[in-house]
């Protein structure tokens, strides 16, 4: 966040890292069913934002001059997330404005970065924190980056939420994401909560999510119960989008592929592995 000093505003920035995925819906209500003072433990800023967190999770307060604090904790076995709260001021910007200003800054030196539009939730302990929800899709050192942003305007200040996952895990962080976007709660000097007849009216819509790569591969089939045998089979076999590498005249033998290189004035590309570069490893 150190690059967004120069800029005369304070942001509450929630990011979630971890090596699992996100979602298309957020429910005013936990869905995560560690509502229990034994699952969940406190966290109290001092200026007044508080929430919940997984209880187990290690948290490091001020871990730097922008950053309230960096919660650590592993949501589900070998999917490790990361947390980090930060506060800064937002010059009254509307939200459609802040997010766009945000994004500009984040994702300027990202490659395929893709977004979809912003949509309108409700959020936090009260079920009235009035936010737009927005899902982003890059890719970094290689890797698809998948995200979920929760902008929610205060009096002068932004409350900004965001859940970086990777797509193949979505359902591991979902219940510690729930916890924290409905645990959060302010003062009402930085965040009025909305309307209850507002509220009320207002119908839920699903967030569109995105994917970076091949739109394809964001969506996962399951075999069920109710489908054939064939369909099971083909259910699970790899599409052809997950095999395009088999699309490459890879040569198997060292000597050919030397000579074929020369005949053609190519370079030679070798992938060298630990046992049977076909996968009988």
């Amino acid at each position: 966040m150190n690059h967004l000093n120069p800029l005369p505003y304070y942001l509450v920035l929630i990011s979630i890292l971890v090596t699992g995925t996100g979602f298309s819906t957020i429910k005013p209500t936990l869905a995560f069913e560690a509502d229990r003072a034994a699952d969940l433990a406190d966290f109290n800023d001092a200026s007044g934002i508080r929430l919940k967190y997984p209880r187990g999770w290690s948290i490091k307060r001020k871990p730097d001059r922008d950053t309230l604090a960096k919660f650590s904790g592993k949501p589900a076995p070998n999917v490790e997330a990361e947390i980090t709260v930060s506060l800064i001021d937002d010059g009254g910007l509307k939200s459609e404005d802040f997010a766009r200003m945000f994004g500009d800054l984040m994702f300027a030196k990202l490659s395929g970065v893709r977004k979809s539009p912003l949509q309108n939730v409700y959020v936090g302990a009260s079920g009235r924190l009035s936010g737009r929800m927005q899902t982003v899709s890059f890719t970094m050192h290689g890797m698809p980056v998948y995200q979920e942003y929760l902008f929610v305007p205060g009096r002068n200040k932004m409350l900004v939420v965001a859940l970086t996952i990777q797509n193949w895990q979505r359902t591991a962080v979902e219940g510690a994401w729930k916890v924290f976007i409905n645990s959060i709660d302010a003062p009402e000097t930085i965040i009025p909560p909305a309307p209850l007849t507002e509220v009320a009216a207002f119908k839920a819509q699903a967030i569109p999510t995105v994917c970076n790569t091949y739109p394809a591969s964001c969506v996962i089939k399951r075999p069920t119960k109710s489908m054939t045998l064939d369909q099971k089979i083909n259910a699970v076999l790899p599409r052809t989008e997950e095999e395009r590498f088999l699309q490459i005249p890879w040569q198997t033998d060292l000597l050919s592929a030397r000579m074929q290189s020369e005949c053609i004035g190519k370079p030679m590309f070798i992938w060298i592995m630990d046992g049977n570069v076909l996968g009988a490893t």
